[in-house]
């Protein structure tokens, strides 16, 4: 028995003289393990920097577009309408900027 990602070349040289071959299939086989991991560790990490981004990009577009609301349904002289637009607008935008002071934007 052995413990790591490859056996020692000891134990390589082992498994060769008993089967031809061996030890470069054992190799080979943990080289693509191991491109394997890294190629799932890049995709998750572009799935979330995606998601992170449509995240972003909606928080704004739902804070604008309920500002823009409340202030026409202010104009069209209903205030209670308004109100029920600019609360969630205003805790959006609150947010945004909370979000964007944490990381020192």
């Amino acid at each position: 028995m052995f413990s790591g990602p490859v056996a020692s070349p000891r134990v390589l040289a082992e498994y060769e003289r008993l089967v031809p071959g061996a030890a470069e299939r054992m190799i080979g086989c943990h080289l693509r393990s191991e491109a394997v991991a890294a190629d799932a560790v890049e995709h998750l990490s572009r799935a979330e920097a995606v998601a992170v981004l449509t995240g972003v990009i909606g928080a704004q577009v739902l804070t604008v577009g309920a500002l823009i609301a409340g202030a026409i349904l202010i104009s069209a002289g209903h205030t209670v309408g308004a109100l029920a637009a600019i609360v969630p607008g205003v805790l959006g935008a609150a947010s945004q900027v909370v979000a964007a002071a944490r990381r020192g934007v």
